[in-house]
C-alpha cells in the first residue's frame, strides 16, 4: 500500500492531507486532518483518479496517474501543483461509459459468482487428488495379471506377467498407445496404456481401473469384449501430486478474481462520493 502525506498551510493554519493507495485492491482512503473524507474501489483496470475537496474553503484536489501498474500522486491547491506534490499531472484517462468496460461493470456480480463456482469446482478436484494421493501406499503392490479383475478400481499396482506381442501395432487413441496384455482370470481383456513408443515388458506400474468414455467404447470394440481393464502407466503419486499442485493454483486464481469482480460490483453499486 502506498501512503502520502502532504502538510499545507491554508488560511494561517497547517492542514494535514493523507492518501492509502491499495495497490492490488486499487482502494482509495483520503483523509484530511484525521477525518476520512473518501473511501473508493475503482474498476478492475486502475489508470487513476481525481479527487476534489475543499479545505479551510480553498478547493483542493489529489490526482492519481498511472498506467495500471505505476502510479503518482499528486497534491494541487487552489489550482497550483503544491511544491512538494510534484510536477502537475497529466491528464487521467478517462474509461468511456460504453464498450467493454461498461459490459465489466454490469456483469461484475454474475462474473463474481461464477468464477467462486469456478474456484471452489477446481478446489474441489485438488481435494480430490489429495486424498488419493494419500491412500496410495509407499510403494505399489505386485499383483498377477490373473488377479486383476479382483482389485479396487484406481488401484496403483505393479502387474505381473504380462504378455504383450510388442511386434503387433497397438491401438492408439488420442497420443496414447495401448498395448493388449492379455486377460486376467475372469476373461477380462487388460490392456497397458502408455503415452510414448515403448512397449512395457513383463510388468508395468500404474493406476488401474475400467476404461470409460469414447476411448473405452473404441477399446471394447476392438477387443470384443463388454468390459475392458486399463493399467495407466502415468498415473500415481507423482500424478496425483502434480494434479493437486494444479487445481489448487486454478482454485487461488479463480476465487482471486471472484473476490475483485465482487470488490468492483460493490463498488459500482453503492452511491459515489465526490470524485
Amino acid at each position: 500500500m502506498a501512503r502520502r502525506v502532504w502538510d499545507v498551510l491554508l488560511r494561517n493554519r497547517m492542514h494535514r492531507i493523507e492518501l492509502e493507495h491499495g495497490y492490488f485492491t486499487g482502494r482509495r482512503r483520503l483523509t484530511v486532518d484525521g477525518r476520512t473524507i473518501l473511501e473508493q474501489t475503482p474498476g478492475i483496470i486502475d489508470f487513476g483518479s481525481e479527487h476534489p475537496f475543499e479545505v479551510a474553503g480553498v478547493p483542493c484536489e489529489v490526482v492519481i496517474t498511472g498506467n495500471g501498474i505505476r502510479f503518482q500522486y499528486h497534491l494541487m491547491v487552489d489550482g497550483a501543483a503544491h511544491p512538494h506534490g510534484g510536477q502537475v499531472p497529466r491528464p487521467i484517462r478517462r474509461k468511456r461509459a460504453g464498450g467493454v468496460l461498461a459490459v465489466v461493470n454490469r456483469c461484475a456480480k454474475y462474473m463474481a459468482v461464477f468464477l467462486a463456482v469456478l474456484g471452489l469446482a477446481f478446489l474441489a478436484l485438488g481435494v480430490q487428488s489429495l486424498a488419493r494421493l494419500v491412500s496410495f501406499p509407499e510403494h505399489p503392490p505386485r499383483v498377477a495379471l490373473a488377479t486383476a479383475g479382483t482389485q479396487p478400481d484406481d488401484a496403483w499396482v505393479t502387474l505381473e506377467g504380462l504378455r504383450i506381442d510388442c511386434g503387433s501395432a497397438p491401438i492408439r487413441r488420442h497420443g496414447t498407445n495401448y498395448y493388449l496384455a492379455g486377460q486376467d482370470g475372469g476373461g477380462v481383456p487388460v490392456v497397458v496404456a502408455v503415452d510414448d513408443e515403448s512397449c512395457p515388458g513383463e510388468q508395468a506400474s500404474g493406476v488401474l481401473h475400467e476404461m470409460g468414455g469414447r476411448n473405452g467404447a473404441e477399446l471394447r470394440r476392438r477387443t470384443g469384449a463388454p468390459k475392458v481393464l486399463v493399467l495407466s502407466t502415468w498415473g500415481g503419486p507423482a500424478h496425483e501430486l502434480a494434479g493437486a499442485a494444479v487445481f489448487s493454483l486454478m482454485a487461488l486464481l479463480g476465487l482471486g478474481l471472484a473476490w475483485l469482480f465482487a470488490l468492483h460490483a460493490y463498488d459500482v453499486s453503492r452511491p459515489r462520493s465526490a470524485d
